[in-house]
């Protein structure tokens, strides 16, 4: 699934936590400091690093993952950082998030999602999907494809593992146009610009358009024989 003319420098493949170090490091120069949700709540890049290499490293157990490596280096270029969800585990989801103690905005962010998401399985009829919640390409690998790639790749994976939709979180328009096209459909969105936060607030200080909706996206998915 690799676009042609990358085929012979890029593979593509299934990953897990034998690859921790090799994604901090992606998050680390390429993840976090374009990451539109948390540059709109203003918050400090180090503690944004620290907080999604934490997550990366629980949604890398699942081992429903991919990732994009430099044939000859062995270097990762590009991650899809999954997770499969249960109807049944829903209300553990956002249970023990890393540092959501320590950071007070990560309380926030959390409550973002969970207000974006609602009851979405059971809104879509589903017992079980997979959503990615973090997609990222180093920054020398853009506008080339591969983050096409990587979301075809995991509709293929969440099929192979029995689930009923693929579910992903947008925060940018050029993310939603190329799901759009890709046969993904929007279930709704957050104007950033307008969300209050539990003090009747607009908490998003730094939200601007183009980016400023973020949104739920799902495909429905042909489950593998």
């Amino acid at each position: 699934m690799i676009p042609k003319n990358l085929k012979s420098i890029l593979e593509i493949r299934r990953i897990g936590v034998e690859c921790s170090k090799e994604v901090q490091k992606l998050i680390a120069s390429s993840y976090a400091p374009r990451a539109e949700l948390t540059k709109a709540a203003n918050v400090p890049l180090a503690q944004a690093v620290a907080v999604q290499t934490e997550r990366a490293r629980h949604l890398l157990q699942q081992n429903a993952s991919i990732g994009v490596f430099e044939k000859q280096s062995e270097t990762l270029v590009a991650v899809s950082l999954n997770l499969i969800r249960f109807r049944s585990e829903m209300s553990k989801i956002y249970k023990d998030e890393p540092f959501e103690n320590e950071f007070k905005w990560r309380h926030q962010l959390i409550k973002t999602q969970t207000d974006l998401e609602g009851n979405i399985l059971e809104e879509l009829g589903a017992e079980k999907i997979c959503s990615t919640h973090m997609l990222t390409v180093h920054t020398s690998y853009t506008h080339m494809g591969i983050g096409t790639s990587l979301i075809k790749r995991m509709v293929d994976l969440a099929a192979d593992l029995g689930c009923d939709y693929a579910i992903a979180h947008v925060t940018s328009k050029y993310a939603m146009e190329i799901l759009n096209k890709s046969g993904w459909c929007l279930l709704r969105s957050i104007d950033l610009m307008q969300y209050k936060n539990d003090n009747g607030t607009i908490y998003f200080v730094n939200a601007k358009t183009p980016n400023n909706l973020f949104s739920l996206m799902y495909r429905p998915l042909l489950k593998s024989v």
